[in-house]
């Protein structure tokens, strides 16, 4: 198949995987991306140029505790988008703040979730420190064998940069 083949066939499933954005968001990305982005080193950029097919909202549908405790010191930011990449035809996810021009080092939360609603948040706000994202961690995995009835315990990032159109 060539190269323009693969990339007609593509396009042509995007339509079927596509969700409507948030009015703030180009359609499109055309920006590089931190392939490396830990608390330690945000860097290797890589240029992006694709279609974003959707947006999570970590404030709507948080990371669980297992998530985060995983990689505890990845920067993250509140969207997640998931775009597919035009140079190499593939699905791939990046967070909106790890974006090179959206750049922006965003703070972490923890909240108790009635599905996507926040009903509670628990203090502190947590930075983006090899010590407090460890402490984060470890206040993670006091929360997992605890009892919340309805609730769930859940991580977020807070964005309150300047966003167009967002709610908050």
């Amino acid at each position: 198949m060539t190269t323009a083949a693969m990339r007609q066939k593509a396009m042509e499933s995007l339509t079927l995987r596509r969700e409507a954005l948030p009015n703030w968001l180009a359609p499109t990305l055309n920006d590089s991306y931190a392939k490396t982005a830990t608390v330690h080193t945000i860097g290797d950029w890589q240029s992006v140029r694709g279609e974003i097919l959707r947006v999570r909202d970590l404030q709507e549908r948080p990371l669980t505790l297992e998530q985060f405790i995983a990689n505890p010191l990845r920067e993250r930011s509140r969207y997640v988008l998931t775009f597919f990449d035009e140079n190499d035809y593939t699905e791939k996810h990046v967070y909106y703040r790890l974006l090179f021009k959206k750049f922006f080092r965003s703070p972490l939360k923890v909240g108790l979730f009635r599905g996507s609603k926040l009903i509670e948040t628990l203090e502190p706000v947590w930075g983006s420190t090899e010590r407090e994202r460890m402490h984060l961690a470890a206040f993670a995995k006091a929360l997992m064998g605890q009892n919340f009835g309805d609730l769930r315990p859940g991580i977020f990032a807070e964005d309150r940069a300047n966003l167009p159109g967002a709610s908050y």
